[in-house]
């Protein structure tokens, strides 16, 4: 039930909210657990039926719990969190409500089993909000030097909640204690550490899970600091982002280092343990996201060649990995398309000079990839330098790509045709393919395509691809003979 995708019957709702209020706290988690994953598809539906009167005596009354009822206060402000990351509305309306009070006390008392999951709700509703971020930042004092004394991943959400009130607010003052705290985390190796100090200890389950435990809350606190600092780099102008007087040379070497993983050697070994490679996954995934921001927003000089080379070789291994974890697949999925942009976004400004010679093997990946998109950006730009006897694989890639009912894929094969395949030198190997007749026949498809896409930007950029295909076809029927 938690995990329908299609709008499920109002009975079957109704059911999950009557279990909210069940006698047994322990019925009640569940109901909480499923109604947060309904949350994000039927957020609209729960609200309507009035589920915050069933949610809220849960929360008013934690002061009376004990271990068992605080697993119930965790669900409960799990699923408020969820509903207010689906539906904005309710999330503004819960900024101004007792439940963001109540966040606040947990915070500054001692009931530290709730207070990561207490930290997050308020950090959703910080986001984007300057009148609610102010609030927290009037007492950042207080919680700073609660926070400070905390242990790590507490700590670490802790700093996320004042960064993320901070860049609401465009208000920095206590920037750089922030920033220390989670400076700190990205010099940890917890890959060392699993390795060293952990997985020795695999066959004591006992010791183990002791060691585990502490492993976990660490790399947890690393994808923390990595979020933060990726925040921090972000910006909607032109301005500087205010993340990039805290860069360094040796901290943007740690947080490739961080993207790059596990040898392949170690990441097969952890394959038996996959919430283990799951957290591996997740701070790669974050750190490639930082990377990202790098690339975007900065003018920082660093070895790009270096980082260029460790990112074809994360793909290949991540792909290599798939059928060894099937139940780490989105993981997986998740961390290849972020690797893939990287590398679409370093290629497209110009920040690696021998991409050209990269062709082959980004070909073969391509051939595994399950989100292409950003693969065929960066093949738009490598392919501008390939050999005549390259080009035939490439047209077979891209017109396998243009036929995907992915419009987004669609518009990316078609623009790197229109890059690299201007070029009258590739002339007879799109002849040899019949790929301007194979276009001709199937504009109309994509026309209607173009037409279902819902979303503006997605919209905009196929419209373009429509434009320049119909263009590109008569230049090339005007030089192309038959």
């Amino acid at each position: 039930m938690a995990n329908l995708t299609c709008a499920p019957t109002a009975e079957v709702l109704k059911l999950v909210l009557e279990r909210i209020s069940d006698t047994s706290a322990t019925v009640q988690v569940s109901a909480l657990q499923a109604a947060a994953n309904l949350a994000r598809y039927f957020s609209d539906q729960l609200l309507q039926m009035g589920i915050l009167d069933l949610v809220q005596p849960i929360l008013l009354s934690y002061t009376q719990y004990d271990h068992l009822k605080y697993s119930l206060l965790t669900s409960a402000l799990n699923f408020l969190d969820v509903l207010a990351q689906e539906n904005s509305g309710f999330c503004l309306a819960l900024s101004r409500s007792q439940v963001v009070d109540l966040c606040l006390g947990i915070l500054g008392s001692e009931k530290k089993e709730v207070f990561v999951v207490a930290c997050e709700l308020l950090t959703t509703c910080a986001e984007d909000n300057s009148e609610f971020s102010a609030k927290i930042l009037a007492s950042s004092a207080q919680l700073y030097e609660t926070i400070k004394h905390l242990p790590s991943l507490e700590r670490m959400v802790g700093v996320y909640l004042l960064v993320t009130a901070s860049l609401s607010c465009l208000e920095f003052n206590n920037l750089s204690m922030l920033v220390e705290q989670f400076t700190y985390f990205l010099s940890i190796d917890p890959y060392e550490d699993f390795l060293s100090n952990v997985l020795p200890k695999v066959e004591n389950q006992e010791l183990f899970k002791s060691h585990y435990h502490v492993w976990e809350q660490d790399i947890k606190s690393q994808q923390v600091a990595l979020e933060c600092f990726t925040n921090l780099l972000s910006c909607d102008s032109e301005e500087t982002p205010v993340g990039t007087q805290f860069l360094s040379e040796q901290l943007i070497e740690r947080i490739t280092k961080i993207g790059g993983g596990l040898s392949l050697e170690v990441a097969k070994k952890l394959t038996n343990l996959p919430e283990a490679f799951s957290n591996v996954l997740v701070c790669q995934t974050q750190a490639h996201n930082f990377i990202q921001n790098l690339v975007i927003n900065t003018d920082v000089q660093f070895n790009f060649s270096f980082l260029w080379d460790q990112l074809f070789w994360t793909l290949e291994s991540t792909l290599s990995l798939h059928d060894e974890v099937p139940e780490l697949f989105e993981d997986l999925a998740n961390l290849e398309s972020e690797v893939s942009k990287c590398l679409m976004l370093l290629v497209k400004k110009g920040y690696v000079e021998e991409a050209g010679t990269y062709l082959e093997r980004a070909l073969s990946i391509l051939e595994n990839l399950e989100d292409k998109k950003y693969m065929l950006g960066t093949l738009g730009v490598m392919s501008s330098h390939m050999q005549m006897q390259q080009a035939s694989k490439v047209i077979q890639v891209l017109m396998a790509a243009c036929s995907d009912s992915n419009t987004e894929l669609v518009v990316e094969a078609l623009n790197c045709f229109f890059d690299v395949f201007c070029d009258e030198r590739f002339d007879q190997a799109l002849k040899d393919f019949n790929v301007i007749q194979t276009m001709k026949t199937g504009f109309q498809t994509f026309q209607e395509q173009v037409s279902a896409v819902q979303d503006a930007e997605v919209r905009d950029n196929a419209e373009e691809a429509l434009a320049n295909l119909e263009e590109f076809i008569k230049y090339k029927e005007a030089h192309i003979t038959y």
